[in-house]
């Protein structure tokens, strides 16, 4: 979504209003992205024109297919936290990134501490797409 144009297009005159849903909102086959009102179900022509210049610069919004993506994760362990508790938020991230496409290739647990998550992250960044 392209929010300057479409605030561009708001901006014309009152009684023409578009919205839209979010950016990079998650959207299935058949859904309504975008709404278009004229209140009161008639304008000048003058109005059209002006947005239809608008519209005319450039793209306003895009829909994309989600992408398969080899995702690396890294949590940091603290004292007192369960180990089930890692455990659970792996499974749990695992499950979205297979909504989308997604697959969850590989975990590392570290301490809390810089170095070692930078170290994590440049081990894992090698064979993944998204760490």
């Amino acid at each position: 979504v392209d929010a300057a144009m479409i605030n561009a297009i708001n901006a014309v005159d009152p009684t023409i209003t578009i919205a839209t849903l979010a950016q990079h909102a998650p959207i299935e086959n058949g859904q309504m992205v975008a709404t278009v009102k004229i209140i009161p179900f008639a304008v000048a022509s003058t109005l059209v024109d002006a947005v239809a210049r608008i519209c005319a610069s450039g793209e306003i919004f895009a829909v994309n297919a989600y992408q398969p993506v080899r995702v690396g994760v890294i949590q940091t362990v603290l004292p007192g936290v369960k180990p089930s508790v890692l455990d659970k938020t792996l499974r749990v991230t695992e499950a979205r990134l297979a909504r989308s496409g997604g697959r969850l290739t590989a975990e590392r647990r570290t301490p809390h501490e810089i170095g070692a998550v930078a170290e994590a992250a440049a081990s894992l960044a090698r064979d993944n797409d998204i760490v």
